[in-house]
């Protein structure tokens, strides 16, 4: 103002002098020349000094311009988004960044409202923004949501600041939005969020024990199953370290997991310390979750360890049935062997010893007969012991064979041996042999009144089972019992801990068997001085008890009946006519199952057919179907010292068949003979 001021004033006195020296001006006096010359010199620096204050302005002007540029390429080209709105919310410039961000071409946002844009549930929240730094000017931040991420269209979240602007425009005040694109992160903090959610579900609902643990063991925090583990409440367990919780000579192992030396994975197995003092078996691993934050993991393994020795027990005993399969295979051979040539032996010491009646020799006889039916009484428990009982099965009150037994066992027991029944009043019904299976627990209650020497209880018992489609018979006792190798070979046939000539050890290898041909199982349980448990399990019969009728009394076969006997043992052969001869018949005998066909032919029919079931190239039960063509009403009589079961039903069941098994004498060849011949 004052450089403008001076101008004027300059320019003032130029004019006036001026004026003044028009009319004459040579006549114009000095003074006046010096202050035209002084003027001219002001009027010099003062336009000196404006085209200075000129240059400084177009300076400063081009900076503005150059600033402004700046502005607006910053505020096209930020990374922010950047709008400009009024006081209503109209969208007055937009940014590049704010287009991509919400989506739409500047035709279609500019000059529009952003309100109806957003999200319904942030637009209350903008609106107060809005209007607080229209009217207050005052900024705030706020979040936008723009589209629904569910309806596969475009989404924004996006963190908002409104800052208030000086500048109006047609008297409407306008206000800066700062936007910034937060919807990746907002993904990825959704993700974390269900990610944490889905892992601390899974850390409280897990079966497994997780501990987090520092590097250095200290117990950080526990899932529940952890807390049932060890027995503790999660505030007493956040207080503990491995040191507590893990056994000692198991504690390296599982602090090389939490720091970090061992690999991820990899099990470790620890005994785990309860509250209460018990030992849990347990395998441990552990995972890295921080730099010094480890989740251990641990799984109780009682059940495992449990099963482990469930499979060993089941291993040793399936382990044991092929045992006593295989000795049964070899016992039941070596018996069918035994029965042949106990059979001559029998058969014709028999008949000797009825024909030399008075001779000196008689009573060496009778030894020789008591001798061969004592060995056909091994032979018939080790046939028992290889193919179980061979004896037809009928519908049998399993509680009256006990308690015919129990009567028994309480008349010839010691009397330091107190016999105790417990049989269910329930009628348990099995299908099996009377004889057998009273012989059966007659064994075992020998067997326990031997190992009772100083006296004690011999319990038996009979109960159905759980579920009643068993029937259980125990026989228990306190005596000496058994250690583990003697348990282990109980089963075995001439396997006994008794004195020589107290006992054969054929009584369990019996039961065994007897057990296996009805169907059922046997075990025994017992410890070196606390007594011995014999458990039979039977299945139920559906059928009913029936009551047989006494046999007819005997009469003798028609004297000098024709009868052919074929057997490939000589022995046999001939024991076997001596017999047939005392019992009135003609005997004609062969070796030859193929030359017994041709004796048919040429002498038959005859009145009894005696055949070996086991014979090389043609056996028996071959050569009855073939005389059972030419002749459907004979009688044959079949003889083995193995298995009767061999011989199929279809024979069985005719009435002109029947079985002896070997050995015999007379009187049990006789008993076949009126069978069969009536």
């Amino acid at each position: 103002m004052k450089t403008r001021r001076s101008l004027l004033d300059l320019r003032e006195r130029a004019e006036e002098v001026l004026r003044e020296g028009r009319p004459g001006a040579a006549h114009a006096s000095a003074h006046d020349m010096a202050a035209v010359g002084t003027l001219i010199h002001e009027l010099d620096v003062y336009s000196a000094e404006l085209e200075m204050q000129n240059e400084s302005l177009r300076q400063a002007q081009d900076e503005i311009a150059a600033s402004r540029e700046r502005y607006f390429e910053l505020f096209r080209n930020a990374p922010l988004g950047y709008l400009v709105l009024d006081q209503d919310g109209i969208v007055i410039d937009a940014n590049a960044a704010a287009l991509a961000q919400f989506g739409r071409a500047r035709a279609d946002f500019v000059g529009r409202p952003l309100t109806p844009m957003l999200a319904r549930e942030c637009r209350t929240a903008f609106a107060r923004l809005l209007l607080a730094a229209c009217g207050e000017l005052r900024r705030g931040a706020c979040e936008l949501l723009v589209g629904e991420p569910s309806a596969g269209g475009r989404s924004l979240h996006a963190e908002a600041v409104l800052v208030p602007h000086e500048h109006e425009a047609e008297g409407r005040r306008q206000v800066l939005c700062a936007t910034l694109d937060v919807s990746e992160r907002r993904r990825v903090e959704l993700a974390l969020a269900r990610s944490e959610e889905k892992y601390r579900s899974l850390f409280e609902t897990s079966r497994d024990a997780l501990l987090l643990v520092t590097r250095a063991g200290a117990v950080v925090e526990g899932n529940p199953a952890a807390c049932q583990l060890l027995g503790l409440a999660p505030a007493e367990l956040a207080s503990k370290r491995l040191t507590d919780l893990v056994a000692v000579e198991d504690l390296v192992p599982v602090m090389q997991l939490v720091s970090g030396e061992l690999s991820s994975g990899e099990l470790v197995e620890c005994s785990c310390l309860r509250a209460d003092g018990r030992r849990v078996p347990a395998e441990a691993s552990a995972a890295r979750v921080h730099a010094d934050l480890f989740q251990l993991i641990v799984r109780d393994t009682t059940e495992r360890a449990r099963a482990a020795e469930e499979r060993g027990r089941l291993a040793a005993k399936v382990h044991q049935a092929q045992r006593l399969e295989a000795l049964g295979k070899l016992a039941g051979g070596i018996a069918h062997d035994m029965n042949n040539v106990l059979a001559a032996v029998l058969a014709i010491g028999s008949d000797l010893h009825e024909t030399m009646k008075g001779h000196p020799a008689r009573e060496d006889l009778a030894t020789i007969v008591s001798a061969a039916r004592r060995g056909a009484d091994l032979t018939r428990g080790l046939l028992a012991f290889a193919r179980g009982d061979p004896a037809p099965h009928r519908p049998l009150a399993i509680a009256d064979v006990c308690r015919g037994v129990v009567a028994l066992v309480g008349r010839t027991a010691p009397r330091n041996v107190r016999v105790v029944a417990e049989l269910s009043d329930e009628e348990l019904v099995v299908d099996g042999d009377a004889g057998a299976l009273g012989q059966l627990v007659l064994n075992l209650c020998v067997n326990s009144i031997d190992a009772m020497p100083d006296g004690g209880e011999l319990r038996i018992e009979a109960s159905p089972s759980a579920d009643g489609r068993e029937v259980r018979v125990g026989v228990r006792d306190t005596g000496q019992g058994m250690d583990a190798d003697t348990l282990a070979h109980a089963f075995d046939p001439f396997f006994t801990t008794k004195p020589t000539g107290k006992g054969t050890g054929l009584g369990l290898a019996m039961v065994y068997g007897t057990a296996r041909g009805h169907g059922g199982s046997v075990a025994i349980t017992s410890e070196p001085g606390r007594g011995t448990s014999v458990e039979l399990v039977l299945p139920r019969s559906k059928g009913r008890v029936t009551v047989l009728p006494e046999a007819a009394s005997p009469r003798s076969p028609a004297p000098r009946r024709r009868a052919l006997v074929v057997d490939d043992e000589p022995l046999v052969l001939r024991g076997v006519a001596k017999l047939l001869k005392k019992l009135g018949f003609e005997p004609s005998v062969t070796l030859d199952p193929k030359h017994a066909l041709e004796k048919i032919d040429a002498e038959g029919p005859f009145a009894l057919y005696v055949f070996d079931v086991n014979m090389p190239d043609l056996d028996g039960i071959a050569l009855a179907r073939r005389l059972i063509e030419r002749d459907p009403e004979a009688r044959v009589l079949f003889m083995s010292g193995y298995n009767p079961q061999r011989v199929p039903e279809e024979l069985t069941a005719r009435p002109t068949i029947h079985f002896v098994p070997k050995p015999f004498d007379m009187s049990g060849l006789f008993e076949a003979v009126r069978v069969l011949l009536g």
